[in-house]
């Protein structure tokens, strides 16, 4: 009875050791590559590099308008009275930070960016994403590392 236990134990134990020696199969994906060669993907980049450029089109045009009405200001100052100077100044202050809300609302962490993105890409990705991973279950692959930093 205890030969039969040790023998047991010892087949046990031999079969986990080669399990463990068998080594990790380790695949590389680039999905830059991958991605870059979906035609969906190519649009959808487009798309959003379209509507980023108008955004920062607006944007660039509200910094300007701030830039002008400094200029303004400092060119007028010495004609104008302490009251008119505040009133300008808090103006150009109330400018600004509706020009900081703007750039949050669309580059935020949670911005027009980031939703446009998510809508638009992100479906393609998750097919790209599926892709691999059945592939990497198939060819029973233990780990799969992406090469390109991006996503």
């Amino acid at each position: 009875m205890k030969t039969k236990v040790l023998l047991f134990i010892m087949m046990l134990t031999f079969s986990v050791s080669m399990f463990a020696q068998r080594g990790a199969r380790i695949g590389y994906v680039d999905m830059e590559y991958i991605l870059e060669n979906v035609e969906e993907y190519r649009e959808a980049s487009s798309q959003l590099a379209a509507k980023v450029e108008k955004w920062k089109t607006k944007l660039d045009k509200e910094a300007r308008a701030i830039e002008v009405l400094k200029t303004d200001l400092s060119n007028e100052k010495a004609i104008l009275t302490k009251d008119l100077i505040e009133e300008k100044e808090e103006e150009i202050t109330i400018k600004q930070e509706e020009l900081r809300r703007l750039e949050s609302l669309y580059f935020g962490s949670n911005g027009d960016m980031f939703l446009v993105r998510k809508q638009l890409v992100k479906p393609i990705q998750d097919q790209v994403y599926n892709a691999i991973q059945s592939i990497s279950k198939r060819k029973k692959y233990d780990f799969v590392f992406d090469k390109s930093s991006e996503l």
